[in-house]
């Protein structure tokens, strides 16, 4: 089982957007619109799925870029939104220890906000590197110039192309990820 906590990327997924996956994974998804990595954080220390994920997928940051506090002062925020992912990576691993954690960079945004993807999510695969979590960059599968992959907003996935590849190119990258643990583990072991 794969559990993933995201802001509203997915919610039309939450909402009933039928979307088939293939290959053998199960995915389940607590969706947070609007949440920034302390409110994902906080959804996932108070919702407890039915059964313990084997995969746990962390899915957030974008509402993290238009943090108003801080505008002006970029180097502060970005120190202090990757510490906040820290801390929701760490409460991840706390919670579900027996689970391999991975997470997902923010994916661009064609709005005014979308000059700053590329720095929040170097820092927040930093602290990936740091925790010993998998990083998964996917920014490359969205192209600014093809904006059939967007909705109208500039910023959510349309529901028709951008959504069922990020499920795709997920669900790829989740059996990738378990592939190499897996190898891991039988090379420790010999």
């Amino acid at each position: 089982m794969v559990w993933i906590y995201s802001d509203s990327q997915l919610r039309p997924i939450v909402q009933g957007e039928s979307l088939h996956v293939e290959g053998h994974l199960q995915f389940g998804i607590n969706c947070t619109p609007g949440g920034t990595c302390q409110h994902v954080q906080q959804e996932l220390l108070s919702f407890s799925p039915e059964h313990d994920p084997d995969v746990v997928v962390l899915a957030t940051g974008t509402n993290n870029l238009h943090n108003k506090t801080h505008m002006g002062h970029l180097e502060k925020a970005l120190y202090g939104d990757s510490e906040t992912f820290r801390s929701l990576i760490r409460s991840a691993g706390e919670k579900f220890p027996g689970a391999e954690l991975i997470a997902t960079s923010i994916l661009p945004r064609l709005d005014s906000f979308g000059g700053y993807v590329d720095l929040y999510n170097g820092g927040f695969a930093t602290v990936c590197d740091e925790e010993g979590v998998s990083w998964i960059d996917l920014t490359s599968y969205y192209p600014e110039e093809s904006t059939v992959l967007w909705a109208k907003d500039g910023l959510h996935l349309s529901e028709c192309t951008g959504l069922p590849l990020y499920m795709h190119i997920l669900n790829d990258e989740v059996h990738r990820v378990l592939f190499e643990s897996k190898l891991e583990k039988i090379h420790t072991y010999k």
